[in-house]
Formats: C-alpha cells, sequence, structure tokens
C-alpha cells in the first residue's frame, strides 16, 4: 500500500520546507518595501498620489506640508516614492474649451 504524501518523515520535511520558503519570502518582501530612507525636506509621493515635502518625521509616521501652511500626518509606510521637485509639479492644465450656447 502506498502512503499519501504526508505520510513518513519524507511528507513532513516537505510541508515544513514550503513554510519555510513561504516565510522567508514574505519577511524579505516587507524588508524590500521598507528601505525608503526619508528626511526631512525630501519631496515624496504617497502610495495614494498626494504630493508633499517632508517637514517632520519620527519612527512610525512623517508630516508632510501638502500646501503652504496645511500639514498632514501620515504613516511612514505610505510613502511611496521620492520625487525630484521637477517630478512633484503638476503640469499645466490647459482651460476647457468652451461650449457653444
Amino acid at each position: 500500500m502506498r502512503g499519501t504524501a504526508l505520510s513518513g518523515t519524507g511528507g513532513i520535511w516537505r510541508v515544513l520546507g514550503a513554510d519555510g520558503l513561504t516565510y522567508d519570502c514574505s519577511v524579505r518582501g516587507r524588508v524590500k518595501l521598507g528601505g525608503l530612507k526619508l528626511a526631512v525636506g525630501d519631496e515624496v509621493c504617497t502610495t495614494s498620489g498626494l504630493y508633499g515635502r517632508v517637514t517632520a518625521l519620527d519612527a512610525s509616521s512623517a508630516t508632510l506640508e501638502i500646501s503652504p501652511g496645511v500639514n498632514v500626518r501620515y504613516d511612514r509606510r505610505a510613502i511611496g516614492i521620492k520625487v525630484t521637485p521637477a517630478q512633484a509639479t503638476a503640469p499645466e492644465q490647459t482651460p476647457a474649451p468652451e461650449q457653444g450656447q
């Protein structure tokens, strides 16, 4: 009679090996995502698309100035990328064409 895939020690090691691989991949993914080094004065874009300049930092949050005198606090994990000042400026918008009456 043939055993199931989990019978014997070989099956146990296959399951433990798969769990270990899953754990290893998830830990490595988190380390890569959390690697953004922030400093006061950096221009950033959040994961939701809000642009701002970092005005304060602590261990878990960053305060962004999104308009003169308007500051918002974000979880540091929500800061997606650093941007250059040229990337932070919005493209010029052309006025909407006038509609005939």
